[in-house]
């Protein structure tokens, strides 16, 4: 069994308590699209969408919870 990948994050936006994206710092490696990853400090485990830059120019990556 794969083990799966932990992402460290230092923020998140949220909709209605439920991550809709995550910030993590610009020198970390960029998560492969539609790979699935645990967030550190959040219980589930989470598909990993598209990275991108938000209008405060922190890099985030959209993510939707699997369980």
């Amino acid at each position: 069994m794969s083990t799966l990948r932990r992402i460290d994050q230092i923020g998140a936006s949220m909709v209605d308590a439920t991550i809709e994206a995550i910030h993590i710092r610009k020198g970390d490696p960029k998560p492969a699209e539609a790979s699935v990853a645990e967030i550190v400090g959040h219980p589930g485990t989470y598909r990993i969408g598209k990275t991108y830059f938000d209008n405060q120019g922190r890099r985030c990556v959209k993510v939707t919870r699997l369980h």
